[in-house]
Parts: C-alpha cells; structure tokens; sequence
C-alpha cells in the first residue's frame, strides 16, 4: 500500500463523444475489445522482440523495432468490467483495475478473475481498486462532506460509500487493509482537489506503513 509503480494501462474506450472528436469511428463494444487487445499485443511485441511483423484486423506492423526496450518491462493493465473485458484481461494483461465496490464486490471479482486465469493456464496477475477518497478527522465529517459535494444524490453517494474511502485516517487505512485482504493488490485513491487530501492521504499512509 502507498507504493509507487509504473505500467502501462489499455482502455478500449466507452465515451463516444471523445471519438468523435479525433474522427474515429466508434465501434461495438466487441470490437473495441479486438482492437484494444491488439494493441496490447504490439506493445508486448515492442518490448520484448527484436523485430517483429503483426496482421491483426485493427492494426498491422511490419518488421517492428523498438529500441532501447524498457527494463524492467512494465506491466500491462486493462481497466473494464464486461465479460469480454474480464476474457481479454485473463488472456493478456498483467494487472486489472476493477471498478469500485463493496468489499463484497470486490472479493466476488477477484474470485472470477482467478477462475479465468486458471482456465487459460495463467498465473495470478495483481490486482486494483479504486475509490474516491474523503478524508478528515471523523467519520461524520467524511460523509457530510460527501453529501454536500454529491448534493443528496443518493446514486452518487452509495457508490463512493460502498467503495469505503470515506472517514477519518484510522476508518481509511481499515478499509484499505481490508481490500487487501480481498485481494486487492493496489488501491487507487481518487483525489479531489488533489494537493489538500493529499495531505490528509498522508495520515492514512503512515497507519498503512505503521503494520
């Protein structure tokens, strides 16, 4: 927990919006998938062959050279929920960033994750959670402040509450161990505005560092 590391992340993307804007045509949620394995492909590919050539349906190489290659490799990480992005990060990836939960959810996603893993042959990857964090100096505090920000809307409000990054230092630092114990390699802590909960982060470190 609190440690600093570097990866590379894969979307397939989901705003249509964003598509749009650079003139590429947004499509199926299948497709998307194809495309953003692909991809992870190639990067793979870069990293680890001297040259390569790759014919994919999206994407083509020819004699492929990427130099210097990074050592170390980093990891690469899918963030997507569906079942087609649950089969690509099983057959590809290295890390996956679940949504945000309960502590419920979070064990049942690990739990399928694994399973796929396993029926592919593949060891287990790592694995992470994210949540928006709210931190003060008691539990009250915390989620009046996030009512106030999320102005009674109660969807809104559930989902950063069920994923549990709202309290005081102590009741933070328990929720974060206990995604852990989950299975959660890593926990995200979402931020806002960043340079002041980075401060009250800070307390929630020292309790995490303190074990």
């Amino acid at each position: 927990m609190g440690d600093v590391f570097s990866s590379v992340w894969e979307l397939d993307g989901w705003f249509k919006r964003e598509y749009e804007a650079y003139g590429l045509t947004f499509l199926s949620h299948e497709h998307r998938i194809v495309r953003a394995k692909e991809a992870m492909l190639i990067i793979r590919k870069l990293w680890e062959e001297e040259e390569f050539t790759f014919r994919g349906r999206f994407y083509s190489v020819e004699r492929g050279i990427l130099e210097p290659k990074p050592l170390p490799r980093p990891p690469i990480w899918y963030a997507g929920m569906s079942p087609f992005s649950r089969d690509l990060v099983a057959e590809v990836a290295e890390g996956w960033l679940m949504a945000g939960g309960t502590l419920e959810d979070v064990g049942r996603n690990v739990k399928d994750m694994l399973e796929r893993l396993e029926k592919r042959g593949r060891d287990r990857i790592e694995f992470a959670v994210p949540g928006l964090a709210f931190i003060r100096d008691t539990d009250s505090e915390a989620e009046r402040c996030v009512e106030r920000l999320t102005r009674g809307n109660r969807r809104v409000l559930d989902r950063t509450l069920d994923t549990g990054l709202v309290g005081s230092p102590l009741t933070v630092a328990q929720k974060a161990r206990a995604l852990a114990e989950k299975g959660a390699d890593h926990v995200l802590f979402q931020l806002t505005p960043t340079e002041e909960e980075l401060e009250r982060l800070k307390e929630v470190l020292t309790l995490l560092r303190s074990e």
